[in-house]
């Protein structure tokens, strides 16, 4: 990175040229991932772990352990979100809804995708699973086996 005009452009090298990546089509979302992932790949696979680890479990399941290839490695983490997003969904017609929405989704909608989601009261609208990301799963003490009759008889957990 150089400083031009007291700013630091992660575009140039340190005599003041562009990175050879510039010269490609990638978006800058793409070269931005890649520069972090060459720079420290045990740093963007954990981020990318950090973020499997916030799905629910049967999601979490279907992606792991998977290769997820690409000419990139941004190609390769775009293939995650593909598989994570088409898991997401399945995993909300298994349980009777229409549509997933994560909170993350939420925080990039805007206002007409927003009323498409919640009400004017604020409550999610039938058909929509909104699963939260952020949230820490508390045990409420239900054992498995309780969880699972409970489940068999139709009774949502």
């Amino acid at each position: 990175m150089t400083t031009v005009w007291s700013r630091t452009n992660p575009d140039l090298d340190a005599h003041g040229n562009l990175l050879p990546d510039m010269l490609t089509d990638q978006s800058p979302a793409a070269r931005d991932f890649n520069r972090a992932y060459v720079a420290d790949p045990k740093l963007a696979t954990l981020e990318i772990a950090r973020q499997q680890r916030r799905l629910p479990d049967a999601v979490e399941r279907f992606v792991q352990g998977r290769t997820y290839a690409g000419a990139t490695p941004f190609e390769g983490a775009r293939g995650w979100q593909r598989e994570v997003d088409w898991a997401l969904q399945e995993y909300g017609r298994q349980r009777g809804f229409d549509r997933v929405v994560t909170n993350e989704q939420f925080r990039r909608m805007g206002p007409a995708e927003t009323d498409e989601v919640i009400d004017r009261r604020g409550q999610v609208r039938p058909g929509i699973l909104f699963v939260d990301a952020d949230a820490v799963p508390i045990s409420d003490g239900t054992d498995q086996a309780t969880r699972t009759e409970l489940s068999h008889r139709g009774v949502r957990i």
